[in-house]
């Protein structure tokens, strides 16, 4: 009986795996086509700025999530919403404290032990705020919270805070995971001011 129950954790473990591979696989692919359409509406943008001289568009690296926040923000602004804005709540750094040490497998290491002075802003804040027109008209003050598929990040119990007073002074509060999520979201819930 023993056996047969390794074998079938054994078989359930490789099932688990083989399965969230094909779906990261699955939506690595659907966020690599909904790149190319980003980057063709921020070439488009360019050759309306520059028509002689039109700039190629800045890759984004999509798994990280400083720079998925950015490519959220840059589709916000290509469809004319310009106040929308990152907000950072890090703090700030006091100068920089590496250590550099030898690991015990042979490498050396450095690490940065800075210290960061407290942000004014409030623990918890959506990683992106701005104001928008939804498809009826409605004007909202709109918090974006990003969590990133490919870094596994989690909600945490501030942000949850913040998302319930946020909803209850009567702003709009979303959770994004990807790109394809956050153009789906945009294309279902806002008023386009520019079209590509």
């Amino acid at each position: 009986i023993v056996i047969i129950i390794k074998k079938y954790n054994f078989y359930t473990t490789l099932l688990q795996l083989l399965y969230n591979f094909t779906t990261t696989f699955m939506k690595t692919q659907q966020d690599r086509q909904t790149l190319k359409v980003l980057y063709s509406m921020m070439y488009a943008e360019s050759k309306r700025k520059y028509p002689t001289h039109p700039l190629e568009p800045k890759p984004f690296n999509i798994e990280k999530t400083s720079q998925l926040e950015a490519a959220i923000e840059k589709l916000f602004k290509l469809y004319g919403y310009n106040s929308v804005r990152r907000t950072h709540v890090q703090g700030r750094k006091l100068g920089s404290d590496t250590v550099t040490y030898n690991c015990i497998t042979g490498k050396r290491q450095t690490i940065d032990r800075a210290k960061f002075i407290p942000t004014t802003g409030r623990k918890g804040e959506a990683d992106i705020h701005g104001n928008v027109t939804l498809k009826d008209g409605t004007r909202v003050s709109l918090a974006i919270e990003v969590k990133n598929q490919y870094t596994y990040d989690r909600v945490r119990p501030e942000q949850i805070k913040y998302k319930n007073d946020f909803e209850a002074d009567g702003g709009m509060y979303i959770i994004l995971h990807s790109i394809t999520e956050a153009m789906q979201w945009v294309d279902e819930n806002l008023f386009k001011k520019v079209n590509y």
